[in-house]
């Protein structure tokens, strides 16, 4: 059995031979991948599955020899790895497959039956469980599912292998372990359905199922398309709340969970900051937010007043003189006058956006672009040293009331 994991932009790939049994770690540091360390492993345990991490590998008993509810841990670095075993008296049946899950920092561990139970790193800790009672059972350990549980962000997917609900996938939530889909695969298209696919790998960029029967030697595979996940609307409170921990600030979002706001689910450009998620978010929901004594404060923008920002907590200040400011700029020749003149300002149709407004650019057949004509006399005609003349303003503009504003500028 096979698994890799990468950080600091170097892939390791671990290979576990129970003939041995021997652990071998490559890595691709350097010239494609070279071998970092081969080791027989000691004490180590008969296994068909391993789950990597970046400093422990997970591995279940084989259940072709009886299971157990024995997890072997195997503690990695550069220079080798040694093993240790925990003993999950609390499983509700003999462990079946073993996924460390980078997102959420955690293992699950599924077992005969079907449920699930979530635990810290070390093993130590039972954060949430689910018990199942799949009918049929879960017959054989599942190096696939070992590999690729994770379906899609915060989700896991399992695959009923026998009885009356054969080949029917579930999915869950890996925060709460909550039902999020039950697909039912008698009522798909996908061929093979009533053959008895033992083991599962999901794809999670284009959620897919990879299917094998048992016997990898001469197996059939299938790859299943799946109804896209995550179709129920989600809070709008709880993305807020999960962008600004990201971010590592403090938020209060009662208001919009109270008005329940529900989200089918948002997307996040390449590099794109928290800032610029949680602006497009409340943006297209109609929500306002402030920071409030160090809290980022959320509220839905109402045609009432929902609350009274005062003037210190905008970080703003007014103007002592009510008297307009007088702008004056002077220019020596009339080759210095610009051709253009660009405006930027606060967006009020951009949701206080930076905008830009240009204002139109007139004609003038004295300074035209292309020095190589000639006027009427065979003189060469002069151009402009200075192209556009840019101003900005903190008053807040319609983007309309900003173009005039150029015009009249110019």
């Amino acid at each position: 059995c096979m698994d890799d994991v990468s950080f600091g932009g170097i892939n390791y790939l671990f290979v576990y031979n129970m003939a041995g049994p021997t652990l071998t770690c490559l890595s691709n540091q350097g010239m494609g991948y070279s071998t970092l360390w081969q080791q027989t492993m000691t004490g180590a345990r008969s296994t068909r599955t391993l789950s990597a991490s970046p400093s422990r590998l997970y591995a279940v008993d084989d259940l072709s020899g009886g299971g157990t509810k024995v997890i072997s841990m195997i503690a990695w670095d550069s220079a080798g790895a040694s093993v240790s075993t925990v003993t999950l008296s609390v499983l509700s049946g003999n462990a079946r497959a073993c996924f460390y899950d980078e997102e959420s920092d955690s293992v699950t561990i599924e077992t005969t039956t079907g449920s699930l139970y979530v635990y810290t790193p070390d093993l130590g800790t039972l954060l949430r469980s689910k018990v199942n009672s799949l009918s049929g059972g879960l017959a054989f350990n599942d190096p696939l599912l070992s590999k690729r549980m994770k379906i899609a962000p915060d989700q896991i997917g399992i695959k009923q292998t026998a009885g009356t609900d054969k080949n029917d996938i579930f999915i869950y939530r890996v925060s709460d372990l909550s039902l999020v889909q039950h697909i039912d695969a008698s009522a798909t298209t996908w061929d093979g359905i009533s053959s008895a696919y033992y083991f599962v790998g999901f794809n999670e960029r284009w959620q897919i199922a990879c299917v094998a029967v048992n016997g990898i030697g001469s197996t059939s595979v299938r790859l299943w398309y799946l109804p896209r996940a995550q179709r129920q609307p989600v809070p709008l409170a709880d993305v807020l709340a999960a962008e600004c921990r990201l971010a590592g600030l403090d938020s209060d979002v009662s208001a919009v969970s109270a008005a329940g706001i529900q989200i089918y689910g948002y997307g996040d450009r390449s590099a794109t900051p928290p800032r610029g998620v949680i602006e497009d978010l409340t943006r297209v929901n109609f929500i306002d937010f402030a920071q409030v004594d160090g809290v980022q404060t959320f509220f839905p923008r109402q045609t009432g007043a929902f609350r009274t920002i005062a003037l210190e907590e905008t970080g703003m200040a007014l103007n002592a003189e009510p008297d307009p400011v007088l702008i004056t700029e002077e220019y020596p020749d009339a080759l210095d006058l610009p051709e253009q003149m660009i405006i930027t300002y606060p967006s009020y149709d951009a949701v206080y956006r930076t905008g830009a407004q240009a204002g139109t650019t007139k004609d003038d057949q004295k300074f035209s672009d292309e020095p190589s004509q000639a006027d009427e006399t065979g003189a060469p005609l002069k151009v402009r040293r200075n192209r556009t003349m840019e101003f900005s303003t903190a008053q807040v503009l319609k983007d309309d009331d900003a173009a005039k504003v150029a015009d009249i500028l110019y």
